[in-house]
């Protein structure tokens, strides 16, 4: 159950809705520092119009993205003029990644990387002690694996399974220093004592049978390397027999988020699996648009008796408009009241 704790959150989704709210184009809002500076003060504006005091504003950084890691490690980053930047299969073989992985790489010398930490400067310019530097990301051991070596990463776990536990560690190993790197940048601690979160979501394209040796173990490098406190999980695409091992790797907190397996998992199937850990329930945009605000109050309430810790919805541009926007403060309305027990059921 509970234990009297529910929680609920709206964010924005910044790489699609502000370029779209302020006219910028997607790709120059990743690459372009005035055109990123122009999405947020117009987008942010935009923002509070349609949706009022409600809605949190997203703060000033480079724009987010996943791959900072896998660039730095010399994985070519493809940003569409409109669309969200795709990185590039860079390994032809487990052995040319294992030995790459060996030498190692000067994160700081990345062309990449110098390009966002001059656009964070540009911002730190405009929007003083408000801009941060975030948004140069990395994604867990199994996504980026697969990422960098693209389909060969399946042939390789099964004729290769040796050399896979070797990458998978060398390449966690990274994902770590990666980490240690981004956070000296912001005078953080190597090892957070409070908690870490990863985003892992090719995890779910392993069986679960294989996860005891090709997932939980790269997992527990990577949290026990990071934090002394608490995991947190993001991983889409899980079924229920997955959920079966996120006790063994001790997880603090589980976002399932939505992809097509998950929508086979309700939220009474995760609370039954996880037993007491705490797990986000996330209400989709596209199913927000073809609900009513009674459905979006039933689903808000549905969730928290289904055992949901957490509810939370993600604005992306097809909210932004006056019918949606009222779905959008109904949900917050109703998981506040559910959050202050105002809400009799």
């Amino acid at each position: 159950m509970h234990d009297n704790f529910f929680n609920f959150y709206v964010s924005v989704y910044e790489e699609t809705t502000l370029p779209f709210l302020s006219g910028t184009k997607i790709r120059d809002f990743f690459l372009d520092p005035k055109s990123c500076a122009y999405a947020y003060r117009e987008g942010r504006k935009k923002i509070r119009e349609i949706f009022g005091p409600e809605i949190s504003l997203p703060h000033v950084s480079p724009a987010h993205f996943s791959y900072g890691h896998l660039a730095c490690l010399g994985a070519d980053i493809d940003f569409p003029e409109n669309g969200e930047p795709v990185p590039k299969a860079l390994y032809k073989s487990i052995e040319e990644a294992i030995e790459s992985l060996k030498r190692g790489v000067n994160f700081r010398e990345n062309k990449l990387f110098k390009h966002y930490y001059m656009i964070y400067e540009y911002l730190k310019r405009e929007f003083g002690e408000e801009a941060r530097f975030e948004g140069f990301g990395w994604e867990g051991p199994l996504t980026s694996a697969i990422l960098l070596r693209g389909s060969g990463f399946f042939l390789d776990l099964k004729k290769n399974p040796n050399r896979v536990r070797e990458y998978l560690e060398l390449l966690t190993e990274s994902i770590v220093e990666f980490v240690y790197f981004l956070r000296e940048i912001n005078g953080e601690p190597k090892v957070n004592p409070t908690s870490t979160g990863l985003c892992d979501d090719m995890a779910s394209y392993l069986n679960p049978i294989l996860w005891e040796e090709f997932v939980l173990p790269y997992w527990e490098i990577y949290y026990s390397r990071l934090t002394s406190g608490k995991r947190s999980l993001h991983c889409e695409n899980l079924t229920p027999e997955h959920l079966d091992c996120l006790k063994k790797a001790r997880v603090s907190h589980f976002d399932p988020s939505i992809s097509s397996k998950t929508r086979r998992l309700t939220a009474s199937i995760v609370r039954e699996k996880l037993g007491e850990i705490p797990f986000s329930w996330r209400l989709p945009s596209f199913e927000l648009v073809g609900m009513t605000t009674e459905d979006v109050k039933k689903w808000v309430i549905n969730a928290f008796k289904d055992g949901a810790s957490e509810v939370y919805l993600v604005l992306e541009p097809i909210l932004c408009d006056e019918k949606n926007s009222r779905k959008v403060l109904e949900f917050m309305k109703v998981a506040k009241k559910i959050k202050t027990s105002k809400l009799v059921f």
